[in-house]
């Protein structure tokens, strides 16, 4: 698979995550409870067919998302060659992906 499909395929999956985080924000108006639980999103790697889930509250997924060069994955699902590591959690990593617009 090529750079700029792996790109693409993570990306699709940030916005569905994006998308739901947003609408449970709004749905419950923000409120701190909710924002700062643990929820279930879907790992960000460029594996289209990865379902593998990321326990994370909205707020941390927010501050996390702040660059839009950056994607949250489980552990051992970073593409080496186009991704580097920006910081590691548990079984999760925030990679960047170079040359992507932050």
């Amino acid at each position: 698979m090529n750079n700029e499909k792996m790109i693409k395929n993570e990306q699709l999956v940030r916005n569905k995550n994006r998308s739901v985080g947003t609408a449970l924000k709004r749905y419950f108006g923000g409120n701190k409870e909710i924002i700062n639980t643990p929820l279930e999103f879907v790992c960000e790697c460029s594996d289209i067919n990865c379902k593998q889930i990321i326990k994370i509250s909205i707020a941390e997924y927010e501050k996390l998302h702040r660059r839009n060069d950056r994607f949250l994955i489980v552990k051992g699902h970073k593409t080496h060659q186009i991704e580097k590591t920006v910081s590691s959690k548990g079984r999760l990593e925030l990679i960047e992906k170079p040359g992507v617009a932050q």
